[in-house]
Formats: structure tokens, sequence, C-alpha cells
């Protein structure tokens, strides 16, 4: 582990339930997240370098230097990180464990899935959603995202990485499920896995913030729907009109509050305005156009 900051470790972790009853706001500081590494070390009896660190999002940059922004954008609060040997490891071998408080469900969201899925990732069952990969193990548990990362390399340490995410998931209470995270978008046909949260810059624009997306299919072809909540009516038909400014829209389908266009990157783009939501789809547009009709319904 590199350009570590040490900071103090300090006082209980009170955890987040998502059953709807009351609970005690969790406890986020580096002592509180150091808890669940303590954790994850003692079900495995994991040996610990010594070398626990915690980071804010002033100190942030010291460990993952030119890529702060990005988890500072899906609102990184805190991170909490050790090397971690298993009992039976070989040689050098050591995994790197990092936990992140990205502050929401969706910050950890967009931390987890980054700008795009690769078809290729394996999931695993354990927490809210985890997968694996050529350089370790991803987890996300409501607000709470974890990294772990075998070093020099993952390989022969896959089984003790695992057992690492699951003892922290256990140690993290569950968070709202992915359709509740993409809500108002149907739940329905939804592609696990597929989910997404874009703070800022959905399809490259500037003023498209806190956008949620997902995956569907209609009539055997993929369509990606988003919805923005703006806030209020006001503020969702200028945003409309920023954006239906931005391209040259389908005049076939443009309207008070419909446009289409095509973007060059992401193709066929369908936009409607209802209420205070901006609602629509990337796909073909007679199959997109069903799935956006059906959210709009909702809405009303």
């Amino acid at each position: 582990m590199r350009r570590f900051v040490t900071l103090g470790l300090s006082s209980a972790l009170i955890l987040i339930g998502c059953s709807g009853k009351p609970v005690p706001a969790p406890d986020t500081s580096a002592g509180g997240l150091a808890k669940v590494l303590d954790a994850a070390r003692a079900a495995t009896k994991a040996q610990g370098a010594g070398n626990v660190q915690a980071y804010t999002p002033e100190s942030l940059h010291d460990l993952v230097d030119g890529q702060d922004q990005y988890f500072l954008d899906a609102g990184f609060k805190r991170l909490v990180a050790e090397d971690l040997k298993a009992p039976d490891a070989k040689g050098d071998a050591y995994v790197e464990f990092a936990l992140y408080d990205m502050g929401t469900p969706e910050g950890a969201l967009r931390v987890f899935t980054g700008d795009e899925r690769s078809p290729s990732l394996k999931y695993l069952d354990i927490g809210d959603e985890a997968f694996s990969s050529d350089l370790g193990i991803d987890m996300r548990v409501g607000r709470f995202y974890l990294k772990l990362a075998g070093r020099p390399e993952p390989a022969g340490q896959e089984k003790f990485m695992q057992a690492l995410a699951e003892a922290a998931a256990k140690a993290l209470p569950p968070g709202p499920s992915e359709a509740d995270l993409v809500k108002p978008l149907p739940a329905e046909h939804l592609v696990p896995h597929s989910a997404q949260y874009w703070p800022a810059k959905f399809l490259g624009l500037d003023f498209l913030k806190a956008v949620r997306t997902a995956a569907y299919t209609a009539g055997g072809k993929p369509v990606r729907l988003f919805v923005l909540d703006a806030g209020d009516e006001a503020k969702a038909q200028a945003l409309a009109d920023q954006w239906k400014a931005t391209p040259k829209p389908a005049p076939d389908v443009a309207g008070p509050n419909t446009f289409a266009y095509k973007d060059a990157y992401a193709g066929e783009v369908l936009v409607v305005r209802q209420g205070r939501f901006l609602v629509g789809a990337i796909g073909e547009y007679m199959a997109a156009k069903p799935l956006v009709d059906s959210v709009i319904e909702r809405l009303k």
C-alpha cells in the first residue's frame, strides 16, 4: 500500500439498517470503519501489517493520486485501509483492504460500477452486490464500497479475498436493492447488475446530474432507461430546454415535452419531461417508447 497518511482511529461503530425501523445514524468515523476491518481480520484470522490508514476528502489524493475527484464527485466521506495476509499466505502475497464511506448508497453504486459495467465480470452473492475481476473483489453494501486487491497478484488469494468480503458484509447491514436505487424506474424486466448512478455528466453533458439508469429488454432489444428528478417542474423544463438545444432533435418526435436525437456514442436517445422529472431511454426508438411511456404513467 502506498503513500498513506496516518490518522487516529477511535470511537464505536453504529450501523444502519434498511428494515424501515428507526435506528441510530452510522458512526462513519475512521474508528467506526476500522471496526469493520477488525471484524474481517478476526473472522479470517488475517495477519494485519499494522499499517491501518485513514483518508478524508482532503487527503484522498495521497492514495488515488489523479483519481480523487472521481470519488469526491460521488460523495466520498472517508476511507480506512490496511494490508492483510492470509494465515497460509506464501511469500510476499497480501491483500489491500480498502473500505470507503461514499455518503449514500447511490455514491457507493457510482464507484462500484464506474462509467460502464464490463460483461466479463463474475458476480458474487455477497453484500448488496459484488464481483470478482483480474484485480480482486469489489463490493458495495449500503453507503459503503469495499475494494480488495491481491498483491503482487490476486492469483492464489481468491478464497481469502472472498472470505474477507463475506466477513465485511456481515458487519455492514444491507442497503437498498438494485431496483430501489433506480426508482421510479420499474423493477419489472430490469436486467440484473445493470443499475448505475451518474452524479454528473450523464451522456457527457455537465448539466445532467443525479441521473439513475438501468438496462431493460423490450421486444428482445436492449434499452437503457434513465430518470432525473429536477426538484420542481420549472427546473425540469429548464433542463429539458438546455438539453434540447445541445443536439439536433429528430423532427418527427419533437414536441413541447418530448424530443429525440442520435448521440455519437450512445446512439438513439429519447427524452420526455413529466412534471419535475426527465425520463428517457437509450436504444431503438420503437422499442424504447413503450418503456418510457410506462414510466411516465407511473409519475402522473
